[in-house]
């Protein structure tokens, strides 16, 4: 009986360590995959993985959350401190990605997410002040900015808020 408890007590602690010793990988690989449940990813950030560590190529698992279109998990990333303007090996944004890629879900959200906390505050917006003009315009190694990846793909219509008169300056 005592071998049988030790042994029930052994597997109670591996399992539930095991739980609590996540690795950065385990929060990237939870942003990609399907399967993985929201809750899943909270709990690998409440056990204390940052949610701005990166892959072998720089990429955050916000990179891997909008190029997978799961914007309940990105959602989870930026509550807990993920940045919406991080930039990977190549000098992509998650911004790039989703604006090569023309996933116009994951693309108005960020643009959304870099918005948001002037409408909180309550502050007029000012293009030529904010995070999204930088994001915007940031150029990443092979020289594009993301406004050079939406003329190309036809999708600078996905940006309303930037106004008519900067819109008339990109052409």
């Amino acid at each position: 009986m005592k071998k049988v408890l030790g042994l029930i007590f052994v597997l109670f602690a591996y399992v539930n360590l095991g739980a609590m010793n996540h690795k950065p990988i385990d929060l990237i690989i939870a942003t990609r995959n399907e399967g993985s449940s929201s809750g899943k990813l909270k709990k690998i950030i409440d056990n204390g993985i940052n949610p701005n560590c990166r892959d072998d190529k720089g990429n955050t698992p916000l990179h891997w959350s909008v190029a997978f279109n799961h914007l309940d998990k990105a959602e989870i990333l930026i509550k807990h401190g993920a940045n919406i303007i991080s930039c990977n090996e190549a000098g992509d944004t998650p911004l790039h990605w989703v604006a090569r890629s023309k996933n116009e879900d994951s693309f108005k959200f960020l643009i959304k997410k870099l918005i948001q906390p002037f409408h909180n505050m309550h502050i007029p917006y000012m293009y030529q002040d904010d995070p999204i003009r930088r994001c915007l315009h940031v150029k990443n190694n092979s020289g594009e900015s993301v406004l050079d990846i939406c003329k190309k793909k036809g999708i600078l219509h996905w940006i309303p808020e930037i106004p008519k008169e900067v819109m008339r300056n990109l052409d």
